[in-house]
């Protein structure tokens, strides 16, 4: 517990100094821009819950997966298809989301494909990080989405596993 402390206070101190450089542009950093500035990749082995609290302390939030998905299309990933509309290609797979949001859970299913995606350079193309999403039998099976930065893909992954929390600025919900 206490290197977990001291990792949420070295890293509350990094993003003091990144809060300080974007608020004297006078402009809240976009989603897209916050994911992919080189940032430090110093938190480790961070559980999803620590990770939730981690983001939240710092008025932020884990990205969702769609956020993750939009993320990767940046990078050249082929694309979200609704799911309502039906699977375009074999290169979809499902992706059955769920957040809680202020008024409960609600579900956020889609297919999408990381066909094309061109990983980020440095460290942060090289790891998987949290998405604030389960899937839609979490309550059952304890698993969370996670994304992988170096192949664009969405998976489902244990909530015992450990990974860096990338937090996307605001509230989220």
């Amino acid at each position: 517990m206490k290197n977990f402390v001291t990792a949420v206070y070295l890293i509350s101190l990094l993003l003091s100094a990144t809060a300080s450089a974007s608020a004297q542009t006078g402009e809240a950093p976009h989603l897209l821009d916050f994911l992919r500035s080189p940032r430090d990749f110093s938190v480790r082995h961070l559980y999803h819950d620590e990770a939730i609290y981690y983001c939240n302390k710092q008025g932020n939030h884990l990205p969702t997966a769609r956020e993750l998905a939009q993320y990767a299309m940046s990078l050249g990933a082929k694309g979200i298809a609704e799911f309502a509309d039906g699977k375009p290609d074999d290169s979809y797979y499902r992706v059955d989301a769920t957040q809680d949001g202020f008024n409960g859970i609600y579900f956020d299913r889609f297919y999408f494909s990381a066909e094309g995606y061109q990983h980020p350079e440095g460290e942060f193309g090289e790891n998987e990080i949290w998405s604030a999403s389960s899937n839609s039998y979490a309550r059952v099976s304890n698993t969370w989405i996670a994304f992988n930065s170096a192949t664009g893909h969405l998976y489902d992954v244990h909530w015992y596993f450990t990974y860096p929390a990338r937090c996307a600025p605001g509230s989220g919900r």
